[in-house]
C-alpha cells in the first residue's frame, strides 16, 4: 500500500469497505481488499501526474528548429546528425513510455532529477558542443568525430535501458497524504524521541568537527579560504585514526541540523507560524555548511540543499516548476562563481602564492559552456575512453568496478586503488599515476568490463532502482524520510553523468546516518499502523457511531491520527 492508509475496519480482517462511493472518485461500490483497490486507483492517477505528451512534441519542434538555425553559424557541424538523434530520442521515448515523463505533481523528486541529468547529457551538452565547440578540458587530445558519434549512440542506448528499468517496477506510484503517523496519545513521546535523535546526531557531529578543526580559527580559515590547504586536502593517500573518525562523524552534524530543520518546518506547516520561516532558512543554510566541511566539492553543499527543497515541497508546500527554474538558475550562477574561487584557492595553495605567478587555469570554471559539458560528462569524454581501450582491449570482467566500489573502505582502499577504473582513466589522460581528479563515465567503465551487455544490464538496474526510490520518496510520511530518499536518489542518479567512485565514497561516508534515520522512521510508521491508526470520524469499537460508512468525503485528505 506504499505506506498510505486509506481505510481501517478493525472488525474486517480482509480490509474491505462497505461503500466507497467517494473513494478516489470511482462512484461505485467496491468490495475488493483495500490494497488492490488502492493499487488500481493509484495506477490510474499515475499517468495523470506525468507531463502531457503535447509538451514533448512541442519540445521536439522547438529544439529541431533551433538546431536547423544553428547550421548557419555552428562551428562543429559534423556531429549534427547524431546530436539530432540523441535529442529526438529524449523527446520521443516518453511519448511511448509514460514512466519516462516528468512527474508534475512533485517537480522536486528523484525521478525528475534523473531525467534532468539525462537531458543534460543527451540534449544540452551535445547542443552546446555543436554551437560553441567541443570542450577539451584536461583531455590530451580530442577524439575523432567517429568516436564522438559512437559515444552519443551508446549514451542513447543507456537511456533506453534506463527507461526499460523504470517500467520493470510494477508497483503503483502513491503519494502520501495526511500528517506524520503520530497519534495525539503518542505525540509528546514522539516529539521527545525526535529531539533526542536530533541532539544525538548533533553531538556526534560536533565531536567530528572538533577532531577535524582543533580550533575555531582553523574552522574560520577553512570557510574564508585565507589559509594553507588543510592536511586532509593535501594528504589523501594515508589516513590517521583521528581523520577516519572525523570523516565518519562529520555527516552526523549536517543530518542533526536537518532533523532540527524538519521539526521547525512541521511547526510552521501545522500551526501557521510563518514568522519562523527565517529560522527555517537559517537552519537550512547551516546544514549546507555542515555538509560542506569535507572538501570544497560543490555537490556536497548543493545536494543537501535540493533534498531540503524536495522534502519541503512534498510535505509542507508544493514548489512549482517556475520557482524551481528560478532557484536553479540562481544556483548555477553561484556554483560557477564558487568554482572560480575554489580554483584560485587550489592553484595558490590557500593564497600562499600570487595568482599571477601560477599561470592560467587548465579549465575555465566560470564558463557555463565548459561547466555543463564537463559535469554532464559530454560525449567527448566517453569517446576518449572508446579511443583508448586499456588492458590491450581485453575485458576486465568486473575487476575495475569492484576496485572502485572498495576504494573508500579503510585499510582496503589503498590496496585496490591501482586497479580502479578511475585510476586507469586518469593515467590515460595524464600519462602517469598519482593524479586522480577526472571522473570515468559509467558507460565507459561498463564497456571496459562487460562490453555493450554490461551497459544494458547496468542502466536497466539503475532505472529500476530510481523507480523504487521514487516510490519510497513519494510515500514518505516524515520530512526526514523525504529528505533521505531524495538525497539517496540524487547520488544514485549521479551515475548517469558521474562515476562509480564518488558514489561509493558517498555511500560509505554520508549515507549510514541517513539510512539509520530512514529505518527509525519506517519502524515508527509500522508501530503506529499495528497500533490501530484510526480514521477521523470512523467507527471505533465501543462507540455509538454507525459502522455502515467508514470513509470520509475526501480520501485524499485522510489523516492517520489526530494531533
Amino acid at each position: 500500500m506504499s505506506e498510505e492508509i486509506l481505510w481501517n475496519r478493525p472488525n474486517d480482517p480482509k480490509g474491505r469497505v462497505d461503500d466507497c462511493s467517494t473513494c478516489a472518485g470511482c462512484g461505485s461500490t467496491c468490495l475488493a481488499p483495500m490494497t488492490s483497490h488502492s493499487a488500481v486507483t493509484s495506477r490510474n492517477s499515475d499517468h495523470a501526474d506525468r507531463l502531457p505528451a503535447r509538451y514533448y512534441a512541442l519540445f521536439l519542434l522547438v529544439w529541431l528548429s533551433l538546431l536547423v538555425g544553428s547550421t548557419f553559424y555552428a562551428p562543429n557541424l559534423d556531429q549534427i546528425p547524431f546530436v539530432a538523434l540523441s535529442a529526438s530520442l529524449f523527446g520521443i521515448v516518453p511519448l511511448a513510455f509514460p514512466k519516462a515523463r516528468l512527474y508534475t505533481r512533485q517537480p522536486t523528486c528523484p525521478l525528475n532529477w534523473a531525467i534532468a541529468l539525462f537531458g543534460l547529457q543527451l540534449v544540452i551538452a551535445p547542443t552546446l558542443m555543436v554551437d560553441f565547440g567541443v570542450v577539451r578540458e584536461t583531455l590530451p587530445l580530442l577524439p575523432s568525430s567517429g568516436y564522438i558519434d559512437l559515444a552519443m549512440s551508446l549514451q542513447c542506448l543507456a537511456y533506453l535501458a534506463f527507461v526499460g528499468g523504470l517500467h520493470l517496477s510494477r508497483r503503483p506510484t502513491v503519494q502520501a497524504s495526511g500528517p506524520e503517523p503520530v497519534t495525539s496519545r503518542t505525540a509528546p513521546k514522539a516529539r521527545s524521541e525526535q529531539v533526542t535523535i536530533a541532539l544525538s546526531f548533533l553531538g556526534l557531529g560536533i565531536i567530528g568537527l572538533g577532531i577535524r578543526f582543533p580550533s575555531f580559527s582553523d574552522l574560520l580559515a577553512y570557510f574564508s579560504g585565507h589559509a594553507p590547504l588543510p592536511a586532509f586536502f593535501t594528504d589523501t593517500t594515508t589516513s590517521s585514526v583521528s581523520t577516519a573518525i572525523s570523516t565518519y562523524l562529520l555527516p552526523c552534524l549536517g543530518l542533526g541540523v536537518v532533523l532540527i530543520w524538519c521539526r521547525l518546518a512541521r511547526v510552521v506547516s501545522r500551526r501557521n507560524m510563518w514568522w519562523l520561516v527565517p529560522l527555517i532558512v537559517g537552519s537550512g543554510l547551516v546544514s549546507i555548511g555542515a555538509y560542506s566541511l569535507f572538501t570544497y566539492n560543490r555537490a556536497l553543499g548543493f545536494y543537501p540543499l535540493f533534498a531540503l527543497i524536495a522534502a519541503f515541497s512534498l510535505r509542507v508546500r508544493r514548489i512549482g516548476f517556475g520557482l524551481l527554474l528560478v532557484v536553479g538558475s540562481a544556483a548555477l550562477v553561484l556554483l560557477l562563481a564558487f568554482g572560480a574561487l575554489r580554483d584560485a584557492y587550489y592553484r595558490t595553495n590557500g593564497n600562499e602564492l600570487a595568482l599571477s605567478s601560477v599561470g592560467p587555469a587548465s579549465v575555465n570554471n566560470s564558463d557555463p559552456n565548459t561547466f555543463i559539458q564537463t559535469y554532464a560528462n559530454g560525449p567527448q569524454f566517453l569517446a576518449f575512453v572508446l579511443a583508448n581501450p586499456p588492458n590491450g582491449g581485453r575485458l576486465f570482467f568486473g575487476s575495475t568496478i569492484a576496485s572502485s566500489v572498495l576504494q573508500p573502505l579503510p585499510r582496503i582502499g589503498h590496496l585496490v586503488t591501482p586497479g580502479s577504473g578511475g585510476t586507469i582513466y586518469n593515467a590515460l589522460i595524464y600519462g602517469r599515476n598519482g593524479v586522480h581528479d577526472q571522473l570515468l563515465p559509467v558507460v565507459g567503465e561498463l564497456l571496459w568490463n562487460f562490453s555493450v551487455p554490461g551497459v544494458l544490464v547496468g542502466f536497466t538496474l539503475l532505472g529500476y532502482g530510481i523507480a523504487r526510490i521514487q516510490q519510497r520518496f513519494l510515500a514518505s510520511k516524515f520530512l526526514s524520510s523525504a529528505f533521505g530518499w531524495q538525497y539517496v536518489g540524487m547520488w544514485i542518479a549521479f551515475l548517469i553523468v558521474g562515476s562509480v567512485e564518488p558514489v561509493a565514497q558517498t555511500v560509505v561516508d554520508f549515507l549510514p546516518p541517513i539510512i539509520l534515520v530512514l529505518m527509525i522512521n519506517k519502524t515508527a510508521t509500522r508501530s503506529h499502523t499495528r497500533g490501530g491508526a484510526t480514521l477521523r470520524g470512523a467507527h471505533r469499537p465501543g462507540s455509538e457511531a454507525s459502522p455502515a460508512r467508514v470513509a470520509e468525503p475526501t480520501p485524499s485528505r485522510v489523516a492517520l491520527g489526530d494531533r
